[in-house]
């Protein structure tokens, strides 16, 4: 008598865990195609040693990514924790999912800069 009850009980368990972690990975896949809190272009410095950590709380600091815990676990979970060094224009209206694909690209802002023949630094 008490073993079916317990059967049904853990079963009843496992089917709530298996619905609760599906919402999750819904939710957090929604949040991290929805746009970040960009009005503007926005250029992000990413430096040797910095974490994807620091520039989460970074950018929550300026108002720009509401969740970092959010961004973190959303990285490590499609493993798109790794950040190149550089500067990064991040355009109004990037999505989680893009930021972290520019901050693993590489593809930094780049400065041009005009050398004019037969002009030294001190003209």
């Amino acid at each position: 008598m008490f073993f079916p009850r317990l059967i049904k009980l853990l079963s009843l368990i496992v089917l709530l865990t298996i619905l609760l972690l599906t919402f999750a990975v819904f939710a957090l896949n929604q949040w991290a195609h929805e746009p970040l809190s960009l009005d503007q272009e926005k250029i992000i410095r990413i430096q040797s040693g910095d974490t994807l950590g620091k520039i989460s709380y970074q950018l929550q600091q300026e108002d720009i990514l509401l969740y970092p815990k959010l961004l973190i676990l959303y990285a490590k979970l499609t493993q798109r924790t790794g950040l190149e060094i550089g500067e990064y224009s991040i355009p109004a209206g990037t999505t989680p999912e893009q930021l972290l694909d520019r901050l693993q690209s590489g593809d930094v802002v780049s400065y041009s800069v005009v050398l004019v023949e037969g002009k030294t630094f001190r003209d």
